[in-house]
């Protein structure tokens, strides 16, 4: 089993990615120097003609046996409890295999880690977006992986994370910056645990969930992995390659019907993967004009903020975010969602939802 450790570190680098490079935020270490994450956030989109697509049937788990790769299903049935729970213990009561990474940071060698903990990290991808609702049939791509630990030792080596390393880097090479510029970046953490960061994703330079975003972005279908050993001083690192040649899909079904993807989603959800930032995104929204609202028993949840991101056009989708201030997640809790005057195609729209907390499932 593994959990994020708690607190979860701090995000600390924001950028608009590929085509909007010359908007780089500001990057920061945390103060103990050791956990980190950046992360890409958009693209400008492209236009493409798309057949329509079929409407795949749900995952109804009933066993913590079954896996989500197992049962080969794009997402999960989060109006059914006990598929809910069944997917949360088989995939977070499993053993995670080791990194096993063969490199060597003195020589700037990124090397390459355990197959098996890099089929691991995208499971995890899997498992958040199959209860997300959105095709959760994201593969490996090795070339990506490849890449990716080039980039990684470079963020290893120096202790700092950029999505534009400078030739100044001890370890540069235009294949790390390539992959620094399209991946998720994380140092302390690797494996499904660096998942579980980037989807919480916490600290102020991360209000708008911009990791969390690149990986429930519901077209993509591949992936690359990265995870460098911590040695001789150096930090542990991930990177996860989030931009695949199907990011601009737009035929890409999802299980709600109103095509959103909200995290934590619809229906029932395990406690331990309800974090402090809840979001909504949908593609082609402008949440300019938007309002949030939470309550629980018909009374009203405060919120401590709201964060908007996005503009039509571009991937990953635009998103509202905000915190509601919950204080008991001991028990089954359930809470209604309504967002309202999200403008899409020139008119205003009204979404609303039930998120059902359920009950620590791992004691």
């Amino acid at each position: 089993m593994e959990l994020p450790e708690s607190p979860t570190p701090e995000p600390t680098s924001r950028r608009r990615a590929r085509i909007d490079k010359n908007k780089l935020a500001g990057l920061g270490v945390l103060s103990a120097g050791v956990f980190a994450i950046a992360a890409l956030t958009f693209v400008t989109t492209r236009s493409s003609d798309q057949a329509e697509p079929e409407t795949p049937e749900q995952l109804q788990f009933s066993s913590s046996e079954t896996s989500i790769a197992e049962a080969g299903t794009l997402w999960i049935d989060t109006s059914n409890p006990e598929a809910v729970s069944g997917a949360f213990l088989a995939e977070f009561t499993k053993d995670v295999p080791a990194v096993e990474w063969q490199g060597d940071h003195t020589s700037c060698d990124g090397g390459t880690s355990s197959a098996d903990l890099r089929t691991s990290t995208i499971a995890r991808v899997n498992y958040y977006r199959a209860m997300a609702g959105v095709p959760a049939v994201v593969t490996e791509n090795e070339e990506f992986s490849e890449k990716a630990h080039s980039g990684a030792i470079m963020m290893s080596v120096e202790g700092e994370l950029t999505h534009e390393p400078p030739p100044s880097f001890a370890c540069y090479t235009e294949v790390g910056f390539e992959a620094a510029s399209n991946s998720n970046l994380y140092l302390g953490r690797t494996g499904p645990s660096a998942i579980d960061g980037y989807v919480e994703d916490p600290g102020e330079d991360n209000a708008d969930v911009g990791h969390r975003n690149t990986l429930l972005h519901p077209p993509t279908t591949e992936m690359g992995v990265a995870n460098i050993e911590s040695r001789d001083g150096y930090d542990e690192a991930n990177l996860v390659w989030v931009f695949d040649e199907q990011v601009f899909d737009k035929s890409t079904v999802s299980r709600e019907q109103d095509g959103f993807v909200a995290w934590p989603p619809k229906g029932f959800v395990p406690q331990e993967v309800v974090y402090d930032r809840w979001s909504f995104s949908l593609p082609e929204a402008d949440f300019t004009d938007a309002t949030v609202t939470v309550t629980s028993n018909g009374e009203a949840i405060p919120l401590s903020s709201i964060t908007k991101e996005g503009k039509p056009g571009r991937v990953p989708n635009p998103i509202i975010v905000w915190e509601p201030v919950l204080e008991d997640r001991s028990e089954r809790v359930a809470y209604d969602i309504e967002i309202r005057n999200v403008s899409l195609g020139g008119q205003q729209q009204d979404y609303a939802y039930t998120v059902t907390v359920l009950e620590p499932l791992l004691g």
